[in-house]
């Protein structure tokens, strides 16, 4: 049984994209031949592939980001798309949100 199924999600679509073929990405992040990020250069790329997602899959509903890195792209991936996107960075953040709970206090 796949994590889906166990989850009685089997029969939802989905749609698996890489980063790995795109050069900023690849010599920066993966390689580590070149400390200096050129920002815009990994935001084209970004672009180009969530482009091609979004072309192959019309009917795309959501996006997860799986990679850190990329986690400050996520709001023009929802720009650029108009879809939810999720990531573990902001998932985190939730988790710590919902446990950590303060009494509400109201603005005087």
């Amino acid at each position: 049984m796949t994590g889906y199924a166990a989850i009685g999600a089997a029969d939802v679509p989905v749609a698996v994209t890489g980063m790995a073929g795109q050069p900023e990405f690849r010599e920066v992040m993966l390689e580590g031949r070149r400390d200096a990020l050129d920002v815009e250069r990994l935001a084209a790329e970004v672009h180009e592939r969530v482009d091609a997602l979004a072309r192959a899959h019309p009917d795309l509903g959501a996006l997860v980001i799986e990679c850190t890195d990329l986690v400050p792209f996520a709001h023009r991936i929802q720009a650029r798309l108009g879809v939810p996107v999720f990531d573990s960075v902001t998932l985190t953040t939730m988790a710590y949100a919902s446990l950590t709970r303060r009494p509400y206090r109201p603005a005087v």
